[in-house]
């Protein structure tokens, strides 16, 4: 996982969900048993974050591909919830960007949506940010009665309804993403998801 994040960063210079965003919304969890992850991955992501944002205001639209835009802000979330333990200035803008650019049913465009599990669906990159909406220190209470928080219900509804999974990857993802954003799914709901796995 190391290894590979660092080629993909170093050879392509983009985030791309199944290598340096899988590091990212994955390795901080792991930081109790092998140490901190890579601070120079973290600073790559930090550095994609303001790029896009110094970007012309007109291309942030929820038309375009937004996969990495919510790869970033989940991998900052996360960083912060298990190396930093408290939110950063980034992550807030992070976290910002990505709801700018959330479709009106709930979800994001993802153009590339056939790399399962991790590029697999639209379904799946709500679940990713779903992650970052509850492992961002603190960041969800300051939503309550903000623009943003119409956002969140609207994700949170868009998770909760069935017709929009694709197979047991998305279920998988679901009960995922369930396990870090309190309120997601009731426990019978999230029964059903452990007993299908």
């Amino acid at each position: 996982m190391e290894k590979g994040a660092e080629a993909w960063t170093s050879e392509w210079k983009c985030v791309a969900c199944h290598t340096n965003g899988s590091y990212m919304v994955v390795r901080p969890l792991l930081t109790p048993q092998f140490g901190q992850p890579q601070k120079a991955m973290r600073e790559f992501f930090v550095t994609s974050l303001q790029e896009k944002l110094a970007s012309d205001p007109s291309d942030l639209r929820p038309e375009r591909d937004s996969t990495q835009e919510v790869y970033v802000a989940a991998g900052l979330a996360i960083w912060d919830a298990h190396v930093s333990h408290r939110l950063s200035p980034e992550t807030s803008r992070a976290l910002d960007l990505m709801f700018k650019l959330q479709r009106a049913d709930g979800d994001w465009t993802i153009s590339d949506d056939n790399n399962p599990p991790l590029e697999s669906s639209r379904f799946q990159l709500a679940t990713v940010a779903a992650r970052a909406v509850g492992n961002a220190p603190g960041w969800l209470a300051r939503q309550r009665g903000t623009p943003v928080e119409t956002k969140i219900k609207l994700l949170e509804d868009y998770l909760r309804s069935d017709r929009k999974m694709q197979g047991d990857y998305d279920r998988t993802d679901l009960l995922w993403a369930a396990t870090e954003l309190p309120g997601l799914l009731d426990d019978n709901r999230m029964q059903q998801l452990v007993e299908m796995i």
